[in-house]
């Protein structure tokens, strides 16, 4: 799990790429730019624009400073929640949606899951887990301050929100506005607006680097939503993207389950870098797989032998992924019209859905697009773990031998005379 606002930041950056720590998977970006002042990808327009001068008068910064420390003191005193935000981000790179599920618990206890990883916080003591890697943990106790202790241990894993800020009171009472900063994505926050409207309130905070809506109500004084408008550095004049955030949040006096880890049949690694899966390389034998593809009908590498494989890796919420998609379909069609020894395939992995909602899903939207190449469904992701796929789109060329002979990460226009260019050395046996 690469850590959320590091993911945002180097999307925004152009960089989006592997950490150095805990990534089961991540969308390589490629796309349009988002121009300044763009719309709530939520369709509700700019939220910005609802304020107006009044909304930004000195007694409604003075208004909405309050409503920051109510908010603060109710994350701190409510005895247990749960909040699982889907946070929706448009880049110049490329869109992509993510779900992140927090549960805080009594005595601090706190577990945060997101892009397959779980990191859990009881007492003095941290876990990680990865879903992928079911025979290994990491733990590491923690001194003093446990979000501060964590974050220093495996840093970022901890998700810089303001929940998590606010539940652990890591912040000065005359900087709320800091809480919503995404790590300095926005720098030095300071509430500008507030407003109350449709049975809901509004602060309104801006920095350097960007700008924030938060939404709540004077019921919970908890987070519902947040909309913000970013520039980090390094963005071109004008260019900004956009972040939609909205929050699923429960209120319990204790937690229908109880934050807990259990090992299991795993075991204690040393480090958090050796919980992460060894991709494949150029030169590897390929793992062998039976996968189903739409029609039901199974597909086996091994039966393959003998004839060039190309396996691209993607998935529906990957907008890069969806953007390299055609191009493989222009690579199918140039094979088969060619008569080239080689099979291709699209390989969905990493979907939320349940599998008959995922399979009519990708069925609805291979019709749409009218490919006719075939997608293999790896349902339950052991062939993106074999594969130990930290990035997507992930393109896989395999010889004739088994034997990989090339890979590519993230889109490229030129997939197709890449793919063009992979299929004549892997069938000469130079790949």
């Amino acid at each position: 799990m690469e850590p959320l606002m590091k993911t945002i930041t180097m999307a925004a950056t152009g960089c989006l790429a592997l950490a150095s720590m805990l990534t089961p998977a991540h969308a390589q970006q490629g796309g349009a730019a988002v121009p300044a002042g763009a719309a709530s990808p939520a369709g509700g327009g700019d939220v910005f624009a609802t304020f107006t001068d009044q909304d930004k008068s000195d007694d409604a910064v003075a208004k909405g400073n309050e409503f920051l420390a109510k908010m603060a003191e109710s994350y701190r005193k409510t005895p247990a929640f749960t909040d699982v935000m889907v946070i929706d981000v448009r880049t110049p790179m490329g869109n992509q949606t993510q779900e992140l599920s927090m549960h805080f618990g009594k005595d601090k206890a706190f577990q945060v899951e997101m892009q397959g990883a779980r990191v859990t916080i009881l007492g003095e003591t941290l876990y990680v887990e990865r879903m992928d890697v079911r025979d290994k943990f990491f733990s590491a106790p923690l001194e003093g301050d446990p979000i501060k202790a964590a974050d220093e241990i495996v840093p970022g894993m901890v998700p810089p929100v303001p929940q998590v800020i606010f539940r652990y009171d890591t912040v000065a009472p005359t900087d709320l506005a800091s809480a919503f900063s995404l790590s300095d994505t926005i720098q030095s926050p300071k509430v500008i607006g507030f407003r109350s409207a449709d049975g809901k309130d509004h602060v309104l905070m801006e920095g350097q680097g960007g700008r924030v809506v938060v939404s709540s109500n004077s019921k919970d004084h908890l987070i519902h939503s947040m909309d913000m408008e970013l520039q980090p550095p390094g963005m071109p004049e004008g260019m900004k993207f956009i972040m939609e955030v909205r929050n699923d949040v429960k209120t319990f006096d204790t937690l229908p389950l109880p934050v807990q880890f259990e090992a299991g049949k795993r075991t204690k690694v040393s480090s958090i870098e050796d919980l992460e899966p060894k991709p494949v390389a150029v030169g590897d034998k390929a793992p062998n797989f039976t996968l189903k593809d739409l029609d039901g009908n199974s597909v086996t590498l091994s039966d393959l032998s003998g004839e060039v494989v190309v396996l691209d890796f993607w998935a529906t919420w990957c907008g890069p992924c969806r953007r390299g998609l055609p191009l493989l379909q222009e690579f199918y069609t140039w094979a088969k019209d060619n008569n080239k020894a080689v099979k291709v395939f699209a390989v969905d992995v990493m979907e939320r859905e349940p599998e008959i909602e995922r399979i009519e899903k990708i069925t609805a939207y291979w019709a749409k697009e009218k490919f006719t190449m075939p997608t293999l469904l790896d349902l339950d992701d052991t062939v993106r773990a074999d594969y130990g796929l930290t990035s997507i789109p992930l393109t896989v060329v395999i010889g004739p031998d088994g034997i990989i002979s090339a890979v590519h990460l993230g889109f490229s226009p030129s997939m197709v005379d890449d793919l063009k260019a992979d299929y004549e050395k892997a069938a000469q046996g130079k790949g």
